[in-house]
């Protein structure tokens, strides 16, 4: 876990915002609630917790939006971020049209895995061929696991 000192020494933000920040980080992956969080920072309920979220995120180390095909979430930044490199609205993924908010943006972490298998795929069918067209026997076994014969000998 990174926090950084800027955010822990800005003395414009509240000592509850800054620990609601720290608390966020060290609950980042465990998908916690606000309601869970809220007595983590010595408050109530969620409700209470707002007003301190709504501070972190006017300080640009944190972002609200909603998430296409999710519930909205909370993004946190290890730095502030200018209003430029803010966004408003969650990124689609190109392929599938979901959040890719999590991941590199415009790609989604599942459609992310399916292209790399894709592309693995392809390689092994173009090596394959070049086997086969420089003289490679496949033998099929009884398992149906096709066994790699070695080349051709003329």
């Amino acid at each position: 876990m990174f926090v950084h000192q800027e955010l822990v020494l800005n003395a414009e933000l509240s000592v509850t915002s800054r620990l609601l920040y720290v608390v966020l980080q060290a609950r980042v992956d465990d998908g916690s609630s606000l309601g869970e969080v809220a007595p983590l920072v010595g408050l109530e309920n969620a409700e209470q917790v707002r007003p301190f979220l709504d501070e972190l995120v006017e300080a640009g180390v944190v972002e609200t939006r909603p998430h296409l095909g999710r519930a909205p979430q909370i993004v946190l930044h290890q730095t502030p971020l200018t209003q430029e490199e803010r966004t408003d609205r969650c990124v689609p993924c190109g392929r599938c049209g979901e959040c890719s908010c999590d991941h590199t943006k415009g790609l989604c972490r599942i459609c992310d895995e399916i292209e790399r298998v894709e592309k693995a795929a392809q390689q092994d069918l173009d090596r394959w061929m070049r086997q086969r067209d420089a003289g490679a026997t496949y033998a099929i076994g009884r398992s149906s696991a096709r066994l790699h014969a070695g080349t051709a000998q003329a």
